[in-house]
């Protein structure tokens, strides 16, 4: 299930002990998404570029996050997002589940927005598809971030193969039926050469995409 706290939440920060961490007590913000991997919350702070991962015991909640929809349901959803400049290529051939997904993020008004910037992007911002639990991942202007978190004895055997339009993490030493960690239809066309992933050493695999197209992504997999 998800958190209490929700994304575009202003929550304060309070009661943490480390020295670092104790500067944030007190400071306001609003939470950006959260990420399963972490366990934590993303939370934005006035004037600070970078964002402050913060477990949910270390929040209190001061506003909850608008409850209106941004769309009233799936259809309107599609149409507005043509209207806005969506190529219809992407639209098309999605899946109810698909559709479904994106009306779910599209709820929140800074997915929205992203969506409205689509044909012109200056800065990154950060967003995660909390429902997925497997990966976490964030657009930036021109690449797509993604942390996959795998359960391996040998990080040498997660493999990763990127194509212009798929993506396939695979376990190499697995039988076939349970080596897929994560395949499926990227949301648009990616650079290859200029793509790449690296399995750290505490078992995530980070995965850059550059993409061909300086549009926001809604979504990584279609």
């Amino acid at each position: 299930t998800l958190p209490r706290m929700q994304p575009g939440a202003r929550v304060k920060i309070v009661g943490l002990q480390s020295e670092e961490g104790s500067k944030l007590n007190d400071e306001e913000g609003i939470i950006d998404h959260f990420s399963r991997i972490r366990d934590r919350f993303a939370v934005s702070l006035p004037g600070q570029s970078d964002l402050k991962m913060v477990k949910e015991a270390n929040l209190e909640l001061l506003e909850a996050p608008p409850a209106a929809a941004v769309f009233a349901n799936e259809e309107v959803m599609m149409e507005k997002l043509k209207a806005m400049g969506m190529p219809a290529e992407l639209l098309v051939d999605l899946s109810p589940a698909q559709k479904k997904q994106m009306f779910e993020m599209t709820q929140r008004q800074n997915i929205v927005e992203s969506a409205k910037k689509m044909a012109g992007i200056t800065e990154a911002e950060s967003t995660e598809l909390t429902d997925a639990g497997l990966y976490s991942w964030r657009d930036a202007s021109d690449h797509v971030f993604l942390e996959i978190k795998t359960e391996v004895k040998d990080v040498r055997d997660v493999k990763c193969k990127i194509e212009e339009g798929s993506i396939h993490v695979y376990v190499s030493s697995a039988p076939d039926n349970k080596s897929t960690i994560l395949e499926g239809t990227l949301f648009q066309k990616v650079n290859v050469n200029e793509s790449k992933c690296h399995m750290r050493e505490d078992g995530i695999m980070a995965i850059e995409l550059k993409k061909v197209s300086h549009m926001r992504w809604l979504m990584v997999l279609r």
